[in-house]
């Protein structure tokens, strides 16, 4: 079956604005979200400085043959989406170097027996 070639129903008039024929409720949606997250910033600017003090610039993993010693980045233990009460709490943060933070991205299943990450359902 051959393709019919793609036609306007109506034609596109230079200068003209652009309607919108839906509602906003995506954009509105997605608003409100980060209204929550602006919210929570600041407590989790604090919960970043307490795991900076705790960990003294020193990666917490550790992971061996991957690990350089030197944290520059901050790694929650749970996910954000399946525990969003454990964001901005500092003893479910690690600070962590890149090299590591990328190890636990590459094998989860291997970052949660190293306790690097855990899932929502254990504690």
């Amino acid at each position: 079956m051959k393709r019919s070639e793609l036609r306007r129903r109506t034609e596109l008039k230079r200068g003209a604005p652009l309607r919108r024929t839906k509602g906003l409720s995506r954009h509105s949606r997605l608003a409100s979200v980060g209204q929550r997250a602006k919210a929570r910033r600041p407590l989790l600017v604090a919960a970043y400085a307490a795991v900076d003090a705790r960990s003294g610039g020193i990666c917490e993993a550790r992971v061996d043959h991957v690990c350089n010693g030197t944290a520059v980045e901050h790694h929650h233990l749970f996910t954000r989406n399946t525990r969003p009460d454990k964001v901005t709490d500092p003893n479910a943060i690690i600070h962590i170097c890149r090299p590591c933070h990328d190890w636990a991205g590459a094998n989860p299943a291997a970052a949660v027996e190293a306790g690097i990450s855990k899932r929502a359902w254990m504690e």
